[in-house]
């Protein structure tokens, strides 16, 4: 665990898609506080930059279901992908935890967990998640399912 930090909104940027570089797919984002206990999913407000539609909605990534997933578009000018999470007051967060799904093609091959007292003034919570969903410190592919704890 790193740190503790508190805000309102929180922020998993997607800056290189899976497979073809133009999707992303989460099952679930798990965030934890100092004691590395799952903080609560209740009254959180959860958007994303963009979707696929149907099922596969921003709240899908964040309902403590892992059968269910968000599964987004990164920006085909170049732009980034992010999923958000407002929870209408500050929490404090030390840690945090990706779940993703079966389909290694859409598994983020970088990303990045931020924070912001404001929503639009962003600071790295974490440095970036490379090698398919995994740390610099690992090597083996994400595992469906699987929770992947960084921070």
């Amino acid at each position: 665990m790193v740190a503790a930090i508190t805000a309102r909104y929180w922020r998993l940027r997607m800056l290189e898609g899976g497979g073809t570089g133009q999707t992303t797919s989460l099952a679930e984002l798990n965030l934890y506080d100092a004691n590395e206990t799952l903080i609560p999913k209740t009254g959180a407000t959860v958007t994303a930059s963009a979707t696929w539609g149907g099922s596969e909605t921003p709240p899908s990534a964040y309902d403590g279901n892992n059968a269910t997933h968000w599964a987004g578009r990164t920006d085909t000018t170049g732009g980034v992908g992010w999923l958000q999470i407002d929870y209408g007051s500050d929490i404090t967060v030390s840690g945090f935890g990706l779940v993703f799904r079966n389909e290694l093609a859409t598994i983020p091959g970088t990303a990045q967990l931020q924070y912001s007292a404001d929503g639009s003034t962003w600071t790295d919570f974490s440095g970036v998640i490379r090698n398919k969903g995994v740390d610099d410190t690992h090597s083996p592919p994400p595992v469906s399912g699987v929770e992947y704890r960084y921070g």
